[in-house]
């Protein structure tokens, strides 16, 4: 699945600069997160995916769930063990995006597993206080499960009751499913990144794709 842009695809720079940038946000708790989460919906394969807001506790689960994902695939920004948040650094992010009105970190769960992360990270800056970017991953053992579109669809509909009038993602171009289930979520394409990826040698590109939320 796609990349996690506002946790486990931003480098420690990046990160740095996200931290920054919420940190003069007053503290205070999206109600939306409370009206709509959590949330439990059949998957396929007769499971059932739990899907909540994710916390502070959960830091040291997801790091260990991204650490494993980056493994699995190579459409994501980051390999096998090369996450390396530490469980006090990850408690920070996470509080800091519970901080921002308009971010979101979701954990998707099977069997009290995390199976899925998906975050939608935003900015209190005026100009592009509406616009989040989306990232997802979703573990291997739950592809065409159908839990990144439930994670997808639950995001987007939190995104507009936030007030986010735009969705924003990244995905390889040779991601063809991810890609696929995007335009069935009325993503559209907006452009590509040339060289956004360097895995064995070879490049690939990004494709941007957008979503309106009016």
């Amino acid at each position: 699945m796609q990349k996690r842009v506002a946790l486990s695809e931003l480098n420690p720079a990046k990160r740095k600069n996200h931290l920054i940038l919420v940190k003069h946000l007053k503290p205070r708790q999206n109600p939306t997160m409370h009206s709509l989460f959590p949330k439990t919906i059949g998957a396929k394969q007769g499971q059932t995916l739990h899907i909540d807001v994710a916390t502070p506790e959960d830091a040291e689960e997801i790091i260990d769930y991204t650490n494993r994902v980056g493994g699995e695939s190579d459409f994501l920004t980051f390999g096998k063990d090369e996450f390396w948040a530490t469980p006090d650094g990850e408690r920070a992010f996470i509080r800091a995006m519970q901080e921002n009105p308009k971010s979101l970190m979701l954990k998707g769960s099977i069997h009290g597993k995390i199976v899925s992360i998906l975050t939608l990270n935003a900015t209190d800056r005026p100009r592009i206080a509406h616009v989040a970017e989306m990232g997802i991953s979703v573990s291997a053992d739950h592809w065409r499960s159908g839990v990144g579109r439930l994670m997808c669809v639950a995001s987007i509909e939190w995104a507009k009751y936030a007030g986010l009038r735009k969705i924003n993602l990244r995905v390889r171009e040779d991601n063809l499913r991810a890609i696929a289930m995007y335009e069935g979520l009325s993503f559209i394409h907006e452009g590509i990144s040339q060289r956004a990826y360097l895995v064995n040698g070879r490049y690939y590109a990004d494709r941007l794709m957008g979503l309106a939320l009016d």
